[in-house]
């Protein structure tokens, strides 16, 4: 039954809201200052901590993995769930609201990651 409701549109939806999450991470990170990269497609997306590039599983070599299990900590205390390895899917269930208490949560804890 659930899968009857997984529509085109729905799946544009919530891949319109993966790429609002996209770019909203890397203007937060790129106003602090942090150098990072934002990967994805649709509704899934991943943080990767490095100014390289990340076209492909070279790419993630440089990432700081210190730093994406820090955030994945910092986001728990948040009351988020995130991968720990910095990955986020959008869900159905998530909308405009959603996104906005996410790149907020984001924000605050690369805040703290400055400090």
């Amino acid at each position: 039954m659930s899968l009857h409701l997984l529509t085109r549109d729905e799946i544009a939806r919530i891949n319109g809201l993966g790429e609002r999450l996209r770019d909203a991470l890397r203007n937060v990170f790129a106003g602090l200052g942090i150098e990072m990269q934002v990967t994805g497609m649709g509704s899934v997306l991943q943080v990767h901590f490095t100014r390289n590039p990340v076209h492909d599983y070279r790419g993630t070599v440089s990432s700081r993995s210190e730093y994406s299990s820090w955030l994945h900590l910092s986001l728990l205390n948040l009351g988020m769930f995130t991968a720990g390895r910095g990955m986020v899917c959008i869900s159905t269930a998530m909308g405009e609201k959603q996104v906005a208490e996410a790149i907020q949560g984001f924000k605050a804890a690369a805040e703290q990651l400055q400090s």
